[in-house]
């Protein structure tokens, strides 16, 4: 398998294992969301044991603010950390 196969296989596989940690196994609540952003995010998300800064990034990408990130949602968080990481590195 390719690396980038293997990095995209990565992401799905880490979206389910924290979708899975209640019976909404399609989605990510809140307190999903912020496990994985503690525990595998958090060169990016730096201050995610405060509520407040939780909730503002759980509503950026609560899309269609239902009150669960589906995984839609979540590439797009995927995706707006991955332009961030690029724009950064020199060309």
């Amino acid at each position: 398998m390719s690396e980038l196969m293997t990095a995209l296989e990565t992401v799905m596989k880490v979206y389910d294992e924290y979708a899975a940690k209640d019976e909404q196994t399609g989605t990510l609540t809140k307190t999903e969301a912020k496990q994985l952003m503690q525990e595998q995010l958090s060169e990016r998300f730096e201050g995610t044991e405060d509520e407040g800064k939780v909730d503002q990034i759980f509503e950026e990408f609560d899309c269609d603010s239902n009150g669960e990130i589906n995984f839609g949602e979540f590439g797009w968080l995927v995706c707006s950390i991955l332009h961030a990481i690029h724009k950064k590195c020199p060309a």
